[in-house]
């Protein structure tokens, strides 16, 4: 079954079920939003978190291409700047307040076993995710009927098949766009929903809302065709769209190997790997050692990727820069020749960022969970690496006891077998986790130029920023007064990052962006 839209005069085909951002890279269009400045932006997150692939859909404008499935779609634009005035709207429906027993934010490894532990101890359990294909980051799902391409997406489709077997109350394409209460108060949260806007108030919550992946600031880093490594992967595996037939990968850790080899499999040639942490050798042999132990499956499955990519991994060197028609430069981190690519994608992935927007603007403090992932909030749970990278096994122990750990609180009774496994499960994911990141680590940095952006959604780059950092602007909410850095539509969740360490803008609600019809 197929279906199709007009984007700008060419029909598009699509396959229902599938994003727009899908359909036009399948078509080869990369170009979806024109900025004040005239710089064309495509896809780049390919989650729902950088808003440059904002496209007008039938007349409306700031639809999210890579969230937004073709279903119904009649005719997509790119975005200007200054979009045109939309058809009027009718405002958001102000939905009942929910009051569940457990809310779960966030439907990927960690949020998915959290609601299912507390839902099998008897809570009743409202599980939100707003993207539009299921899974999360980890156990991305086809949107297309068929098997599961491989054991991973099979392991997700049985959850899956669980959570939605359980009787809780699961919303898919649920945006979570403000949080409210903390230290005096119980957690509420607004969250839009079938065109409905609903408050809810838990009685305990689990913040599973995963990570995005660290920025990259180079020349060219903004331009259409250049995107994360997880943009790339949610293309060919919730899709089966391959970003481009060359490909260069740049970045540090193994996604970046497991993409490439998935893109190879696909029919994609990809040109080169470049990781920035030095080649392996006998200094790593305790941390190699380490991670067979703990992670003997991983390990193996690590070592064929390196061997299947053989000469394409150029360990030690990272992306200096992109120019026009995506001819990008590779070289050592510390300097010396380098080599150019031309390609037609560029994928970037240098680690990643927590998502911990909602509980900061909760009050909880960073970095502070017990054993069972409560924070400094006693009703307030965070799962999976939206409060530290772990990795996808130790997400799921931590949703389970975070799962767990909320159902007891309300007197649904525990197992101490079952936690005392799943704890003992997380400290072995964790050393294996410390082993690993203790072979890719590199001390590399973005190779920032003065005319190099870094702020994407405001358009301001080093030149700009540079000057003014010092001992009257000591931290980003300061620079962010001055310059509006971290004012746009991704709310600094890029700028910052790469800025500081702790990327300590103040966050405001909506965390995601939302018509103010949906504020009522």
């Amino acid at each position: 079954m197929t279906a199709s839209f007009d984007f700008e005069g060419s029909l598009v085909p699509a396959i229902p079920g599938e994003s727009i951002a899908a359909a036009l890279t399948r078509a080869g269009i990369r170009g979806l939003r024109v900025t004040r400045s005239g710089a064309e932006r495509g896809v780049f997150c390919g989650m729902g978190v950088c808003q440059d692939c904002l496209v007008e859909v039938d007349g409306f404008p700031n639809r999210r291409a890579c969230m937004t499935k073709v279903d119904g779609a009649v005719a997509v634009r790119r975005q200007v700047a200054v979009p045109r005035l939309p058809p009027a709207a009718p405002p958001a429906t102000a939905g009942p307040t929910l009051t569940p027993d457990v809310l779960v934010v966030g439907a990927g490894a960690a949020g998915l076993h959290a609601a299912l532990a507390a839902r099998g101890r008897g809570a009743r359990v409202l599980l939100v995710d707003e993207r539009p294909t299921d899974g999360g980051q980890y156990y991305k799902q086809s949107a297309h009927p068929g098997p599961p391409r491989d054991a991973q997406a099979a392991q997700g489709a049985r959850l899956l098949a669980e959570v939605a077997a359980s009787g809780m109350v699961w919303w898919r394409g649920a945006e979570v766009w403000g949080a409210f209460g903390g230290a005096f108060a119980g957690p509420c949260f607004m969250v839009r929903h079938d065109g409905c806007s609903h408050r809810v108030d838990p009685r305990r919550v689990v913040l599973a809302t995963g990570a995005y992946e660290r920025p990259w600031p180079v020349p060219g880093w903004t331009l259409p065709g250049v995107m994360t490594t997880g943009a790339a992967q949610t293309l060919l595996r919730s899709y089966g769209v391959v970003a481009g037939q060359r490909v260069l990968i740049a970045g540090n850790g193994p996604l970046n190997l497991q993409v490439a080899c998935e893109l190879m499999a696909a029919g994609a040639e990809v040109v080169a790997v470049a990781e920035a942490a030095p080649a392996p050798g006998l200094r790593h042999l305790p941390s190699l050692v380490a991670m067979a132990l703990n992670g003997p499956r991983l390990t193996q499955r690590g070592r064929a990727m390196v061997r299947e990519l053989d000469a394409r991994v150029l360990f030690g060197q990272v992306l200096r820069g992109v120019g026009r028609g995506l001819l990008a430069e590779v070289g050592p981190v510390a300097g010396g020749p380098s080599q150019r690519f031309a390609v037609d994608v560029v994928c970037l992935g240098y680690g990643f960022v927590p998502a911990d927007e909602l509980a900061r603007a909760l009050g909880c403090a960073t970095g502070v969970r017990d054993r069972d992932g409560r924070s400094s909030l006693p009703q307030v749970f965070i799962a999976g690496d939206g409060a530290g990278l772990g990795g996808a096994p130790a997400a799921v122990a931590e949703g389970m006891l975070a799962g767990w750990a909320a159902a007891a609180d309300l007197g649904f009774g525990t197992d101490a077998l079952q936690v005392v496994t799943a704890r003992r499960a997380l400290r072995r994911h964790r050393r294996f986790q410390h082993a690993l990141w203790a072979v890719f680590a590199s001390r590399a940095e973005a190779p920032v130029t003065p005319q190099t952006v870094i702020c994407r959604c405001e358009e301001l780059c080093a030149a700009d920023l540079t000057p003014l950092i010092g001992p009257e602007v000591s931290d980003l909410n300061a620079l962010k007064r001055i310059t509006r850095l971290g004012m746009g539509r991704c709310q600094g969740r890029y700028c910052a990052a790469h800025l500081s360490a702790d990327g300590s803008l103040t966050p405001r609600p909506p965390v995601r962006p939302v018509r103010i019809g949906d504020i009522v």
